[in-house]
């Protein structure tokens, strides 16, 4: 499977809120589908926000991705992930 990293095709304006002012630890979402040579499922990490795109369907509802699993430590506001 191939793990490269999302590219960023959301909202600009909901990227600065969550980066400028709502800084989490973790954001997670799911709603990008997948188009032809892009492929957006996964976890990155910017600005100490980990960002992760967990829908697991494609646009004709075929499940094509496992999901990630992580591990959140409340003390140090870390999160750890590791694709299934």
């Amino acid at each position: 499977m191939d793990w490269r990293e999302p590219i960023h095709v959301g909202s600009n304006h909901l990227t600065y809120h969550v980066q400028q002012r709502l800084r989490p630890t973790l954001h997670s979402f799911g709603h990008i589908h997948d188009e032809p040579g892009i492929r957006n499922f996964g976890v990155i990490q910017e600005a100490g926000i980990t960002f992760v795109n967990c829908s697991c369907r494609k646009l004709r509802s075929k499940l094509v991705n496992q999901g990630v699993v992580l591990e959140i430590d409340p003390k140090t506001r870390t999160v750890k992930y590791q694709p299934t």
